[in-house]
Protein backbone atom coordinates (compact mmCIF):
# COMPACT_ATOMS: atom_id res chain seq x y z
CA UNK A 1 0.00 0.00 0.00
CA UNK A 2 2.93 2.60 0.99
CA UNK A 3 4.45 1.51 -2.46
CA UNK A 4 1.23 1.90 -4.28
CA UNK A 5 1.36 5.41 -2.06
CA UNK A 6 5.17 6.19 -2.80
CA UNK A 7 4.78 5.50 -7.10
CA UNK A 8 1.54 7.60 -7.45
CA UNK A 9 2.95 10.31 -5.59
CA UNK A 10 5.96 10.09 -8.21
CA UNK A 11 4.27 10.12 -11.47
CA UNK A 12 2.30 13.25 -10.03
CA UNK A 13 5.51 15.00 -9.49
CA UNK A 14 6.68 13.64 -12.51
CA UNK A 15 3.56 15.01 -14.29
CA UNK A 16 4.03 18.25 -12.78
CA UNK A 17 7.52 18.83 -13.85
CA UNK A 18 6.55 17.88 -17.47
CA UNK A 19 4.13 19.92 -17.33
CA UNK A 20 6.32 22.53 -16.54
CA UNK A 21 8.75 22.12 -18.59
CA UNK A 22 6.62 22.37 -21.48
CA UNK A 23 3.52 24.40 -20.51
CA UNK A 24 0.21 24.69 -22.36
CA UNK A 25 0.19 27.72 -24.68
CA UNK A 26 -3.46 27.37 -25.40
CA UNK A 27 -6.05 25.38 -25.78
CA UNK A 28 -8.79 25.18 -28.55
CA UNK A 29 -12.46 23.27 -27.71
CA UNK A 30 -14.66 22.10 -30.63
CA UNK A 31 -18.33 21.20 -29.64
CA UNK A 32 -20.72 19.70 -32.56
CA UNK A 33 -23.97 18.38 -31.67
CA UNK A 34 -26.73 16.77 -34.38
CA UNK A 35 -28.18 19.57 -36.22
CA UNK A 36 -26.91 22.28 -34.02
CA UNK A 37 -24.60 25.17 -35.15
CA UNK A 38 -20.54 24.14 -34.59
CA UNK A 39 -19.07 26.48 -31.94
CA UNK A 40 -15.09 26.73 -31.19
CA UNK A 41 -13.72 28.09 -27.95
CA UNK A 42 -9.62 29.17 -28.57
CA UNK A 43 -7.90 29.98 -25.19
CA UNK A 44 -4.43 31.65 -25.38
CA UNK A 45 -2.74 31.88 -22.03
CA UNK A 46 0.14 33.50 -23.31
CA UNK A 47 -2.45 36.46 -24.71
CA UNK A 48 -4.69 36.26 -22.04
CA UNK A 49 -7.53 36.04 -24.65
CA UNK A 50 -10.93 33.67 -25.56
CA UNK A 51 -12.41 33.48 -28.68
CA UNK A 52 -15.58 32.11 -29.58
CA UNK A 53 -16.26 31.30 -33.06
CA UNK A 54 -19.75 29.84 -34.33
CA UNK A 55 -20.81 28.67 -38.05
CA UNK A 56 -23.99 27.28 -39.26
CA UNK A 57 -24.87 23.77 -39.50
CA UNK A 58 -22.64 22.29 -41.98
CA UNK A 59 -19.87 24.37 -41.53
CA UNK A 60 -20.40 26.41 -44.61
CA UNK A 61 -20.32 30.60 -45.43
CA UNK A 62 -18.39 33.01 -42.75
CA UNK A 63 -18.88 32.75 -39.15
CA UNK A 64 -22.36 33.68 -37.66
CA UNK A 65 -20.81 34.53 -34.41
CA UNK A 66 -17.29 35.74 -34.13
CA UNK A 67 -16.12 37.48 -30.77
CA UNK A 68 -13.09 37.81 -28.30
CA UNK A 69 -12.81 38.22 -24.77
CA UNK A 70 -10.16 38.89 -22.54
CA UNK A 71 -9.38 37.51 -18.71
CA UNK A 72 -6.31 37.73 -16.13
CA UNK A 73 -3.83 34.80 -14.89
CA UNK A 74 -6.38 34.27 -11.65
CA UNK A 75 -9.38 33.63 -13.95
CA UNK A 76 -7.63 30.41 -15.52
CA UNK A 77 -5.24 28.97 -12.80
CA UNK A 78 -8.08 26.17 -11.77
CA UNK A 79 -8.61 25.53 -15.73
CA UNK A 80 -5.10 25.23 -16.11
CA UNK A 81 -4.72 22.61 -13.49
CA UNK A 82 -7.11 20.11 -14.68
CA UNK A 83 -6.03 20.54 -17.69
CA UNK A 84 -2.59 19.20 -16.84
CA UNK A 85 -4.21 16.30 -15.17
CA UNK A 86 -4.56 13.32 -17.72
CA UNK A 87 -2.95 15.10 -20.66
CA UNK A 88 -2.95 13.27 -23.69
CA UNK A 89 0.47 12.85 -25.50
CA UNK A 90 -1.24 12.19 -28.87
CA UNK A 91 -4.51 11.36 -29.83
CA UNK A 92 -7.49 10.42 -27.02
CA UNK A 93 -10.56 8.84 -28.26
CA UNK A 94 -13.50 8.22 -25.79
CA UNK A 95 -16.85 7.35 -26.82
CA UNK A 96 -20.24 5.51 -26.79
CA UNK A 97 -21.96 4.20 -30.08
CA UNK A 98 -25.39 6.22 -30.61
CA UNK A 99 -27.14 7.87 -33.02
CA UNK A 100 -26.03 11.33 -33.26
CA UNK A 101 -22.30 11.37 -32.79
CA UNK A 102 -22.50 14.96 -30.70
CA UNK A 103 -19.52 15.40 -28.85
CA UNK A 104 -16.38 17.63 -28.45
CA UNK A 105 -12.70 18.00 -29.55
CA UNK A 106 -10.08 19.74 -27.67
CA UNK A 107 -6.91 20.74 -28.92
CA UNK A 108 -3.64 21.04 -26.64
CA UNK A 109 -1.07 23.47 -28.09
CA UNK A 110 2.27 22.96 -26.24
CA UNK A 111 5.42 25.35 -25.71
CA UNK A 112 7.28 22.96 -28.44
CA UNK A 113 4.91 23.03 -31.05
CA UNK A 114 3.31 20.13 -30.58
CA UNK A 115 -0.17 19.27 -29.93
CA UNK A 116 -2.72 16.47 -28.88
CA UNK A 117 -5.98 16.21 -28.79
CA UNK A 118 -8.90 14.96 -26.79
CA UNK A 119 -12.19 13.99 -28.43
CA UNK A 120 -15.16 12.61 -26.91
CA UNK A 121 -18.59 11.51 -28.41
CA UNK A 122 -21.63 10.54 -26.78
CA UNK A 123 -20.97 11.36 -23.14
CA UNK A 124 -23.18 8.88 -20.45
CA UNK A 125 -22.11 10.18 -17.00
CA UNK A 126 -22.66 6.94 -15.57
CA UNK A 127 -19.64 5.21 -17.52
CA UNK A 128 -16.20 5.27 -15.83
CA UNK A 129 -14.36 5.99 -19.20
CA UNK A 130 -16.44 9.45 -19.24
CA UNK A 131 -15.50 11.02 -15.84
CA UNK A 132 -12.29 12.52 -16.76
CA UNK A 133 -13.07 14.27 -19.98
CA UNK A 134 -16.24 15.54 -18.35
CA UNK A 135 -14.60 16.90 -15.71
CA UNK A 136 -12.48 18.64 -18.10
CA UNK A 137 -15.14 19.84 -19.88
CA UNK A 138 -17.11 21.63 -16.98
CA UNK A 139 -13.72 22.95 -15.83
CA UNK A 140 -14.21 24.39 -18.89
CA UNK A 141 -17.17 26.38 -18.23
CA UNK A 142 -16.55 27.46 -14.92
CA UNK A 143 -14.07 28.94 -16.76
CA UNK A 144 -15.77 30.54 -20.11
CA UNK A 145 -18.61 31.41 -17.47
CA UNK A 146 -16.71 33.82 -15.10
CA UNK A 147 -14.65 35.14 -18.23
CA UNK A 148 -17.92 36.20 -19.92
CA UNK A 149 -19.66 39.20 -18.53
CA UNK A 150 -23.39 37.96 -17.56
CA UNK A 151 -24.83 41.01 -19.20
CA UNK A 152 -23.62 39.55 -22.47
CA UNK A 153 -26.90 37.63 -23.22
CA UNK A 154 -26.01 36.50 -26.93
CA UNK A 155 -22.57 35.19 -25.30
CA UNK A 156 -24.54 33.69 -22.58
CA UNK A 157 -27.04 32.51 -24.57
CA UNK A 158 -24.21 30.36 -26.71
CA UNK A 159 -22.50 29.18 -23.92
CA UNK A 160 -25.87 27.69 -22.28
CA UNK A 161 -26.33 26.28 -25.52
CA UNK A 162 -22.91 24.63 -25.45
CA UNK A 163 -22.90 23.53 -21.98
CA UNK A 164 -26.29 22.07 -21.96
CA UNK A 165 -25.49 18.36 -23.15
CA UNK A 166 -22.87 18.17 -20.39
CA UNK A 167 -25.37 19.24 -17.96
CA UNK A 168 -27.05 16.52 -16.27
CA UNK A 169 -29.15 18.80 -13.04
CA UNK A 170 -31.76 21.54 -13.01
CA UNK A 171 -30.79 23.95 -16.11
CA UNK A 172 -32.31 27.04 -13.92
CA UNK A 173 -30.22 29.75 -12.87
CA UNK A 174 -30.92 33.54 -11.16
CA UNK A 175 -30.01 35.88 -13.72
CA UNK A 176 -31.11 39.61 -11.98
CA UNK A 177 -32.03 40.43 -8.06
CA UNK A 178 -34.25 43.49 -8.93
CA UNK A 179 -36.54 42.43 -10.28
CA UNK A 180 -36.31 38.64 -9.43
CA UNK A 181 -35.27 36.94 -12.41
CA UNK A 182 -34.83 33.33 -13.52
CA UNK A 183 -33.88 31.67 -16.47
CA UNK A 184 -33.98 28.51 -17.97
CA UNK A 185 -31.28 27.85 -20.04
CA UNK A 186 -30.92 23.98 -20.69
CA UNK A 187 -33.89 21.83 -23.07
CA UNK A 188 -36.40 20.84 -20.55
CA UNK A 189 -38.41 17.37 -21.45
CA UNK A 190 -41.56 15.26 -20.23
CA UNK A 191 -44.05 16.61 -18.23
CA UNK A 192 -44.71 17.55 -14.53
CA UNK A 193 -43.70 13.77 -12.89
CA UNK A 194 -40.49 13.95 -14.68
CA UNK A 195 -39.74 17.24 -13.41
CA UNK A 196 -40.04 16.99 -10.01
CA UNK A 197 -37.15 19.27 -8.92
CA UNK A 198 -38.44 21.57 -11.69
CA UNK A 199 -41.67 21.50 -9.57
CA UNK A 200 -40.11 22.27 -6.07
CA UNK A 201 -38.02 25.56 -7.80
CA UNK A 202 -41.64 26.75 -8.88
CA UNK A 203 -43.20 25.75 -5.29
CA UNK A 204 -40.51 27.53 -3.52
CA UNK A 205 -40.75 30.94 -5.22
CA UNK A 206 -42.39 33.20 -3.49
CA UNK A 207 -45.69 34.44 -3.46
CA UNK A 208 -46.02 38.15 -2.23
CA UNK A 209 -43.53 39.87 -4.69
CA UNK A 210 -42.47 39.72 -8.75
CA UNK A 211 -41.07 36.57 -9.84
CA UNK A 212 -39.86 36.63 -13.79
CA UNK A 213 -39.18 33.27 -15.17
CA UNK A 214 -37.53 33.20 -18.41
CA UNK A 215 -38.23 30.09 -20.37
CA UNK A 216 -36.33 30.81 -23.13
CA UNK A 217 -38.55 28.27 -25.24
CA UNK A 218 -36.72 25.56 -23.33
CA UNK A 219 -40.19 23.67 -21.55
CA UNK A 220 -41.78 20.84 -23.92
CA UNK A 221 -45.51 21.44 -24.94
CA UNK A 222 -46.27 18.85 -22.33
CA UNK A 223 -44.23 20.89 -19.33
CA UNK A 224 -45.45 23.78 -20.65
CA UNK A 225 -49.14 23.49 -20.43
CA UNK A 226 -48.39 21.94 -16.70
CA UNK A 227 -47.13 25.29 -15.57
CA UNK A 228 -49.91 27.11 -17.32
CA UNK A 229 -52.32 24.48 -15.22
CA UNK A 230 -50.39 24.97 -11.56
CA UNK A 231 -48.60 28.44 -12.07
CA UNK A 232 -49.40 30.75 -14.49
CA UNK A 233 -53.56 30.97 -14.51
CA UNK A 234 -52.92 30.72 -10.68
CA UNK A 235 -50.15 32.49 -9.73
CA UNK A 236 -50.20 36.64 -11.43
CA UNK A 237 -47.07 37.24 -9.35
CA UNK A 238 -44.84 34.99 -11.62
CA UNK A 239 -44.42 35.91 -14.85
CA UNK A 240 -43.28 33.03 -17.27
CA UNK A 241 -41.87 34.44 -20.61
CA UNK A 242 -41.02 32.90 -24.05
CA UNK A 243 -43.44 29.94 -24.18
CA UNK A 244 -43.76 29.65 -27.84
CA UNK A 245 -45.59 26.67 -27.74
CA UNK A 246 -48.44 28.64 -25.11
CA UNK A 247 -49.95 30.24 -28.36
CA UNK A 248 -51.00 26.89 -29.59
CA UNK A 249 -52.08 25.59 -26.15
CA UNK A 250 -54.87 29.64 -25.60
CA UNK A 251 -55.69 28.91 -29.76
CA UNK A 252 -56.90 25.06 -28.66
CA UNK A 253 -58.16 26.33 -25.52
CA UNK A 254 -60.28 29.46 -26.99
CA UNK A 255 -61.74 26.54 -29.01
CA UNK A 256 -63.18 24.61 -26.36
CA UNK A 257 -63.92 27.24 -24.62
CA UNK A 258 -66.17 28.21 -27.18
CA UNK A 259 -67.90 24.44 -28.35
CA UNK A 260 -68.74 24.44 -24.38
CA UNK A 261 -70.56 27.33 -24.35
CA UNK A 262 -72.69 26.14 -27.43
CA UNK A 263 -73.09 23.09 -26.18
CA UNK A 264 -70.99 21.32 -28.56
CA UNK A 265 -69.19 18.93 -25.85
CA UNK A 266 -69.21 15.60 -28.02
CA UNK A 267 -65.82 13.81 -27.77
CA UNK A 268 -64.11 16.71 -25.92
CA UNK A 269 -63.32 14.62 -23.18
CA UNK A 270 -60.87 12.71 -24.97
CA UNK A 271 -58.80 15.82 -26.12
CA UNK A 272 -55.74 16.21 -23.65
CA UNK A 273 -56.34 20.26 -24.16
CA UNK A 274 -59.85 19.62 -22.80
CA UNK A 275 -58.85 17.94 -19.53
CA UNK A 276 -56.28 20.88 -19.20
CA UNK A 277 -59.22 23.63 -19.45
CA UNK A 278 -61.38 21.38 -16.99
CA UNK A 279 -59.20 21.64 -14.58
CA UNK A 280 -59.71 25.29 -13.30
CA UNK A 281 -62.37 26.51 -15.51
CA UNK A 282 -62.53 29.74 -13.40
CA UNK A 283 -59.00 30.69 -13.71
CA UNK A 284 -58.63 29.63 -17.25
CA UNK A 285 -61.57 31.88 -18.30
CA UNK A 286 -59.91 34.94 -16.14
CA UNK A 287 -56.63 33.96 -18.43
CA UNK A 288 -58.10 33.52 -21.52
CA UNK A 289 -59.45 36.85 -21.24
CA UNK A 290 -56.12 38.74 -20.67
CA UNK A 291 -54.90 40.91 -24.24
CA UNK A 292 -51.47 39.09 -25.31
CA UNK A 293 -49.60 41.94 -23.84
CA UNK A 294 -50.43 40.45 -20.23
CA UNK A 295 -49.91 36.71 -21.34
CA UNK A 296 -47.53 37.05 -24.17
CA UNK A 297 -44.71 39.31 -22.81
CA UNK A 298 -41.02 39.77 -23.60
CA UNK A 299 -38.38 40.73 -21.20
CA UNK A 300 -39.10 44.64 -21.23
CA UNK A 301 -42.95 43.95 -20.28
CA UNK A 302 -42.78 41.90 -17.49
CA UNK A 303 -40.06 44.28 -15.69
CA UNK A 304 -42.30 46.73 -16.56
CA UNK A 305 -45.34 44.63 -14.49
CA UNK A 306 -42.82 44.47 -12.10
CA UNK A 307 -42.54 47.65 -11.20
Amino acid sequence: MIKRFILLAFLFVLSFCKAQDNPIEKISIHFRMFKAPNVTYTIDFKKLEMTCVMLEFGNVGKPVFDKKYTFKNAHATKFLDELNKDMPESTLRISQPALDGGGYTMTYFKADGKKSELIMVNAQPDIEKFKMPLRKIEAFFKFAYSVVSSSDIESVDLLDASYSPYFFGLPVKLAFNNPLQYKIWGSMSGGEYDNKEFFDFLNALPRDKCVIIDCANHLSYALQNAVLKSYIIKYPNLKFINNDYLKHTRESLLKIQAKIRKGETKDLEKDADYLLYMSDTKAMDKWLSLPETQWNMNISGAIKSCQ
